[in-house]
């Protein structure tokens, strides 16, 4: 996602060490969107980090497949996909992404569809 907004022209950054997000929540501009991708929605430091956004009036859209789940709750628009029950390692997480990246190519591909008709 990160590669395909700057191509679009978007400054776009991504953080995936919880320390980072967790300082980088803090500072976040109001004018500047987050958008959180989480399978099970309640990884600690990205729920802290919708809180400093949430917070500091920074708007959020997270990508998840439990809308039973912090994230979900403190997020301003959350899209969820299909997560399936069975999983053949209950002990990992370690269930498909492809619906979460489904939605993911389908938020780029409209991006890009309305930039373009905007631009033309």
């Amino acid at each position: 996602m990160m590669v395909k907004f700057q191509l679009l022209g978007k400054s776009c950054e991504l953080h995936d060490d919880p320390n980072i997000i967790r300082t980088i929540s803090k500072k976040i501009d109001k004018k500047d969107i987050v958008i959180f991708v989480s399978l099970n929605g309640k990884t600690e430091e990205l729920v802290e980090a919708a809180r400093n956004c949430q917070a500091n009036g920074v708007s959020t859209l997270l990508l998840t497949a439990n809308q039973n789940s912090p994230l979900y709750d403190l997020c301003e628009i959350s899209l969820v996909g299909f997560k399936s029950e069975i999983s053949y390692f209950p002990e990992y997480e370690v269930r498909s992404r492809l619906p979460i990246q489904v939605m993911a190519r389908i938020i780029l591909d409209a991006y890009a569809i309305r930039t373009k008709e905007k631009f033309s």
